[in-house]
Order: structure tokens, then C-alpha cells, then sequence
């Protein structure tokens, strides 16, 4: 996204902005292989079911990057800027940019990135305390590996069922 020259570029500070809202963030990617998918493509990238709990509609800020195989047209980037801009609250700045990758093995391929939504309240499967610090004869902070394996060994999807 920031080391490729597009159409309408997405840059460094441009990206700060969008980071810079607190809270959590997600990421989404959606690819169509046709003019007609482009829908399915903003869906894709919008509804992720390994972040189905969190509501981008409530999201301070957006970077929609869409990386296309050959040119497409204002009409479709305005389809795809429109859709995600309905899913987000009035107040959210929404940044967007637009390259073309010949290399790319799709139509299009849409990268939606939602920052400043409401922090987590999920417990972290790793937890640290002071103890699990040490320190190096160099005075450079190490963290001593404690995973809870055994909360590991659960399935995602139901780990996140008590989320």
C-alpha cells in the first residue's frame, strides 16, 4: 500500500491519520474476479467472520487501498468507496487510494483497514506481569516465554464464543 505508486497514492501521513484513532483496528481483504463481483469484493473485506464481533460502522477511521489488474472505471471506484462509506458513522475520516498490478491474479482486489473502534474486552490469551520480565546484562527488557498452552490447544472459534 505505501511502496507503490498509484493512481491516487495513500502515503505515510495519510496512514498516521488513520492509525492514530484509538482503539482497536481490523483488516479486511476482498478480491473479485470480474466488473460484477465488485460487491462481493467490499463485502469480503467488510464482513470477515474472524472479526465477527466487532462492528466497523463504529470505526473513527477507514483506508480503503483498491489494487486493480487492469484500469477500472470512476464509477466502479465510486461503487466501492460508496459502499464503505455507507457502513461508516458521518464523524469517520475515510481515506482512499487506487493502483494498478498487472501482476495481480484478480479483477480487483479491495484492502479496507477500520481503526479507532471500541477497545477489547477479551481477556489476552498471554497475560504479563513484572515477574515475567528480565532484564540482560545490557539493561535490554526481555519477556520470558509463559504461554497457556492449554488455552492454546482450544479452537479459535471457541476461544471466541466466550468473547
Amino acid at each position: 500500500m505505501l511502496t507503490t505508486t498509484g493512481f491516487i497514492n495513500v502515503d505515510l501521513n495519510d496512514f498516521g491519520k488513520i492509525m492514530n484513532q484509538k482503539g482497536d483496528a481490523i483488516l479486511g481483504i476482498g478480491r473479485s474476479d470480474s466488473a460484477d463481483g465488485i460487491e462481493d469484493a467490499v463485502e469480503q473485506a467488510l464482513k470477515n467472520p474472524l472479526y465477527k464481533n466487532i462492528d466497523i460502522s463504529k470505526a473513527q477511521g477507514a483506508i480503503i487501498q483498491v489494487n486493480c489488474k487492469e484500469e477500472i472505471t470512476l464509477a466502479e471506484y465510486n461503487k466501492i468507496t460508496g459502499l464503505v462509506n455507507n457502513m461508516l458513522d458521518d464523524q469517520a475520516l475515510m481515506i482512499c487510494g487506487i493502483a494498478k498490478n498487472a501482476q495481480l491474479d484478480c479483477y480487483v482486489e479491495v484492502l479496507v483497514i477500520g481503526t479507532g473502534l471500541a477497545v477489547s474486552e477479551h481477556e489476552p490469551a498471554v497475560q504479563l506481569t513484572s515477574d515475567d520480565i528480565a532484564r540482560t546484562p545490557n539493561n535490554v527488557a526481555e519477556i520470558k516465554p509463559q504461554v497457556k498452552h492449554e488455552y492454546l490447544n482450544i479452537p479459535a472459534f471457541i476461544r471466541n464464543k466466550g468473547a
